[in-house]
């Protein structure tokens, strides 16, 4: 309702009389012609200076939990013609169910400012681990293992944005690579699938075992095991190479786990790398052989994706 009254300036507020109480005025609007048009901003003279008395803002709090790919331009009732704040209470987060999406979009056509507060936490999805290599062909590109899903960004930015943060905007982890698979290349054939890499967080998913393991038999074939998907704190771990005991055929011959050291031939590696780590390459003792390398590990998402350069301040 539009309140037509006598108006006052109290400090730096615009108040409206009604009946014998003085109100802080909400919307105002003036009569431009015959049509009465709403104000962005009014000023009141104190002393020798302008100064501003009236500045609307439309503010939109989110309850606290989980809220997945958020998009200002949706929420119900936005009023872009003053001034927008979103506010992410403490206790909240908001991400991305993608590594190729967006956990929060800012939207656009604001026709005055846009202000983010974010006490809580705004975070771009983890990328996938990638798979293990094969260990079954013959060459070494056929047994390369897979690399990670690069994380994905947390902000879209679609148009100029103040961001006041006292929590946490991060993009996502990238996912693990694969280990590389081998394959010894003589008569016994020993054949070894890398182990796949594990998702990075939040939430990636691990990549998928392609090949297990072949020997002679009874010689201690020991096929991958699975990674592990990542959770919304920590990286997924990287799953163990498999190992063929005859000529010593092995799915990824290093230690990835968090980049640690290498082991000797002999011992079962753990090929497929943790969230964010590559994978290890594959191995084998026989000189004719074909061992893949390790896939790469995901690159972290950006906080901001902004290809257009608004202004973030």
């Amino acid at each position: 309702m539009i309140l037509l009254a006598m108006l006052e300036i109290y400090g730096l507020n615009t108040k409206v009389k009604v009946g014998s109480s003085w109100e802080t005025v909400q919307k105002i609007h003036v009569k431009n012609g015959g049509t009465w048009t709403q104000v962005k901003r009014a000023y009141g003279k104190v002393g020798a200076s302008w100064e501003t008395t009236y500045e609307y803002e439309w503010v939109y709090e989110y309850s606290t939990g989980e809220h997945l790919d958020q998009d200002i331009d949706l929420i119900s009732g936005i009023d872009k013609f003053h001034n927008v704040r979103i506010v992410i209470p403490s206790g909240t987060t908001i991400r991305s169910s993608l590594a190729t999406g967006y956990a929060l979009n800012t939207g656009s056509g604001y026709g005055g400012a846009l202000t983010i507060e974010n006490a809580g936490s705004i975070l771009g999805a983890g990328g996938n681990g990638g798979d293990g290599g094969r260990g079954d062909q013959t060459s070494a590109a056929g047994n390369a293992g897979q690399d990670g899903q690069d994380g994905g960004s947390a902000i879209n930015i679609q148009s100029d944005v103040r961001i006041i943060n006292t929590g946490v905007i991060q993009g996502g982890q990238g996912g693990g690579g694969g280990g590389g698979g081998a394959l010894s290349n003589n008569s016994s054939s020993a054949r070894a699938g890398g182990g796949a890499g594990g998702g990075g967080y939040p939430y990636g998913q691990a990549g998928a075992i392609t090949y297990n393991t072949y020997g002679p038999g009874g010689q201690g074939e020991l096929n991958p095991t699975a990674a592990a998907n990542a959770t919304l704190t920590s990286s997924g771990s990287g799953g163990l190479g498999g190992y063929a005991n005859a000529q010593s055929g092995f799915g990824g011959g290093s230690y990835a786990w968090g980049g640690g050291p290498s082991v000797s031939q002999g011992v079962r590696p753990n090929s497929g790398g943790a969230g964010g780590v590559a994978g290890a390459n594959g191995t084998s003792s026989h000189q004719s052989s074909y061992a893949g390398t390790g896939g790469a590990a995901g690159s972290t998402g950006a906080t901001y994706y902004n290809p257009s350069n608004f202004t973030i301040s």
